[in-house]
């Protein structure tokens, strides 16, 4: 005897900083299904994240479907510090309910959605064919957006060392520092992959050897008054505000 299951045509998943697709139901989840995935804020002191909802099995959130959003308030920290849990319940009729949740203030946002987004099984079949046909593409994609957060993250890291430093940081450190921080940025304007890696390997060596200040993460920042906590739309190809949490 067999038995049929209804089954997810395309993955389910949220846009996260940098522009990528996290899947949280992956395809051909039977179904009714729960899923849930933590994720976190990606600027200080942030008051509000967006999370949008996709569906497609591309790996940028922009070449996938868009079924919805949500805007959630949560509890400024620093970047990194929060804790937003995101759920996804598919029920027996095909119908997503998605839900965010900030576990230091409690604030919830739910949305319902079909599942299927209203495609049809020719568009589904046709979206598949798409991602298969741009698999290599994508990864190229992928791995740029993955560098260009990296390499962000590491010009804010160094950038506030080397100012939090001083004199303490030698005169020739800092200039190999000012040096690379420079190359990583022309990688970061034409967006070259080969060019990125190499200008984040030499930035990486460079911080090294700025001792503590090559990572200051015990600098606490005054938050900024409640006028400015909510940031400014993150740069594009994102829209993002949200991301996994550091391992």
């Amino acid at each position: 005897k067999v038995v049929l299951m209804d089954v997810t045509p395309l993955s389910l998943g949220i846009e996260v900083y940098g522009g990528a697709f996290s899947r949280v139901v992956p395809r051909n989840t039977s179904i009714p299904a729960s899923i849930s995935q933590e994720f976190t804020n990606v600027q200080d002191y942030a008051s509000t994240i967006e999370v949008k909802i996709y569906q497609g099995e591309r790996e940028m959130a922009a070449d996938n479907a868009l079924l919805g959003n949500l805007e959630l308030m949560i509890e400024p920290k620093r970047k990194g510090e929060s804790r937003i849990t995101v759920k996804f319940d598919i029920d027996a009729n095909g119908i997503l309910h998605v839900a965010a949740r900030d576990a230091a203030s409690g604030q919830e946002q739910k949305v319902q959605i079909n599942a299927r987004g209203g495609l049809s099984e020719d568009q589904i079949k046709q979206m598949l064919t798409d991602a298969s046909a741009n698999a290599a593409n994508d990864r190229h994609k992928l791995e740029l957006a993955h560098l260009l957060v990296r390499a962000e993250e590491k010009l804010a890291v160094l950038g506030t060392g080397l100012t939090l430093g001083g004199k303490a940081v030698a005169e020739d450190v800092r200039k190999e520092v000012a040096s690379a921080m420079q190359e990583v940025r022309a990688a970061m304007t034409v967006r070259s992959v080969e060019a990125l890696r190499a200008g984040l390997n030499r930035l990486n060596n460079a911080g090294s050897r700025m001792g503590a200040w090559g990572n200051p993460t015990n600098v606490v920042a005054p938050p900024p008054s409640a006028a400015t906590a909510t940031p400014p739309p993150p740069p594009p190809p994102s829209s993002a505000s949200a991301s996994p949490p550091s391992k």
